[in-house]
């Protein structure tokens, strides 16, 4: 089990000098086993957070931290999530810890890649040069970009408190339309009729 963990594992003593690791440390470090077994953490350890929690499990708390690291011995950075935690002897005596490992870089590296992608959707929605909103199905604007409030001449505030029932020009057309969509699933080339905020129709094309 040790052995063939897909959990990173690392015993140290109290001294904080590595005594036994398994080959998923190896991998994700770049490092041979005889290049980490008497690595001295306390020592040899770059990233501070890490060195207050190696010094935190020699002290009996146990912590957890992620974050950005690059091996000492090997030459490889990744993400890690780490949970250091003491290890007591039949005494309760602490004599050395234990450091489990994750490599969650896949996961970063995927959220970052959504944060982008969300930055670049809203780039693109608010400076769209045509209208465009999202309402709930009883017809609160939810969201919508400036173009909305330009051609409808309301300002932001007075946009949120808005019904879509209330600026169509023929009433029960919206309900229309919702059938529709439902039907067909979008849409489409439908030129409707709306109020802007002054009363005056305005021909739309959806």
């Amino acid at each position: 089990i040790f052995g063939a963990s897909p959990i990173g594992i690392i015993y140290y003593n109290a001294d904080g000098i590595v005594t036994e690791c398994n080959a998923k440390v190896l991998q994700l470090t770049g490092a041979d086993h005889e290049a980490l077994i008497g690595f001295n953490l306390l020592e040899k350890i770059q990233s501070q957070p890490f060195l207050d929690a190696i010094r935190k499990s020699l002290a009996g708390i146990s912590s957890e931290l992620e974050g950005k690291y690059r091996s000492i011995t090997g030459s490889r950075e990744s993400y890690l999530r780490s949970l250091l935690t003491p290890i007591h002897d039949d005494h309760q005596a602490i004599v050395g810890g234990l450091c489990l490992v994750e490599d969650i870089s896949e996961k970063i590296f995927a959220e970052k890649a959504l944060k982008e992608s969300e930055n670049r959707y809203r780039l693109l929605f608010e400076n769209a040069p045509v209208g465009i909103s999202l309402t709930d199905t009883e017809g609160h604007l939810r969201e919508f970009n400036q173009a909305v409030l330009k051609m409808f001449g309301y300002t932001d505030s007075e946009a949120w408190q808005l019904n879509l029932n209330d600026v169509y020009a023929e009433p029960g057309i919206r309900m229309l339309l919702i059938a529709e969509l439902k039907k067909q699933g979008t849409v489409t080339d439908r030129e409707v009729r709306f109020l802007n905020k002054s009363g005056m129709i305005m021909d739309v094309l959806m």
